[in-house]
């Protein structure tokens, strides 16, 4: 008996858009996603597909390099709710995985051979090739904030997830807060708008700014697994002198130090508290417990796909409320 597609999807444990294009000879998957469907085909059978989805119920989801292997949780979980929201649309979601092309024209020519509506992006700035994309199709951008010209952005509200993150352990008595966060490559990215935002609770609350509690070490843009090294910020906070008494940053980012501080001694929350930063249902986590400022990835997924209905209007920046939802990750500093 031949495996249905689903068999298929959970014996090589990749997604359903890497099947369809093994199974239908189409490029734009990766040697390891293709390698697991074969071996599950082999083991399992080769189903009878369906007649493939018309052209104008697919969208593009270019996410360079990384494909649906994504290392990222807050871009694994958006990809998920996203494939879950086009579903009930009756839409499908073509994942682009290849590098992105020097030419901005090769880039236009890699979604035109997928056939698509629309194209969503993580990971690409060149306002070149951003441009190119969107004088053929309406073009959305997850996780980028600010003005554009060309091109409709869609990210969750970072600086007020800094500012609740921060004041919730100020609440608690903390007047010696670590910010771990990216290397801020660009000025509208996540770094400066989450510091932003902790700053500003720094200040409404009388305490100094300083440089040296704000760790920039990229430890938010590499891939997270149970393996994956312990960010440097960990190291950095033990030098400090004082230690820091709290962190706040993103989810990947903190998830890593915590399990680094802990192999040094210092435990959450007795050693040092702490406030992660990301979309709900990302995992795995160290602790069930662990403080929150959260934002639905559902949310995201949603507004991505309204703007790309609204193909001819302009271009909008869209803002995901957050939340902070306390944990047993954060406990009242000590009075020395």
């Amino acid at each position: 008996m031949a495996a249905s597609i689903q068999d298929l999807i959970r014996h090589a444990g990749v997604g359903r858009a890497s099947v369809y294009r093994v199974l239908t000879g189409s490029g734009l998957v990766g040697e390891e996603a293709r390698s697991r469907v074969m071996k599950a085909v082999s083991e399992l059978g080769r189903p009878v597909l369906k007649r493939r989805t018309r052209a104008s119920a697919r969208v593009a989801l270019w996410v360079p390099g990384l494909g649906e292997f994504l290392g990222r949780a807050h871009h694994v979980t958006v990809v998920r709710a996203l494939t879950g929201a086009a579903a009930e649309r009756g839409l499908a979601i073509e994942v682009i995985s290849t590098p992105v092309p020097d030419s901005p024209a090769k880039a236009a020519d890699l979604v035109r051979r997928a056939k698509v509506r629309g194209v969503m992006v993580m990971s690409i700035y060149s306002e070149e090739h951003l441009a190119a994309l969107a004088g053929e199709w309406p073009v959305v951008m997850f996780f980028a904030s600010g003005q554009c010209r060309h091109l409709t952005t869609v990210a969750p509200d970072d600086f007020a997830a800094g500012f609740l993150a921060t004041q919730h352990l100020i609440g608690q008595g903390h007047r010696r807060i670590a910010a771990v966060v990216g290397g801020g490559q660009r000025p509208e990215g996540f770094s400066q708008r989450f510091v932003g935002g902790y700053a500003l609770a720094l200040a409404q609350a009388g305490l100094p700014f300083q440089d040296a509690l704000v760790l920039r070490d990229n430890a938010n843009l590499g891939p997270f697994s149970a393996e994956s090294a312990v960010p440097p910020a960990c190291a950095q906070i033990v030098r400090l002198k004082p230690r820091p008494t709290a962190a706040v940053g993103r989810g990947e980012t903190i998830t890593g130090l915590v399990r680094g501080l802990a192999d040094r001694g210092i435990a959450v929350p007795d050693g040092i508290s702490v406030v992660g930063h990301g979309p709900q249902g990302e995992t795995p986590w160290p602790s069930s417990g662990i403080s929150w400022v959260d934002y639905s990835a559902r949310d995201m997924a949603e507004a991505g796909l309204d703007a790309l209905d609204a193909r001819g209007t302009a271009c909008r920046n869209v803002t995901i409320p957050v939340r902070l939802v306390p944990g047993t990750s954060t406990k009242a500093a000590d009075r020395k």
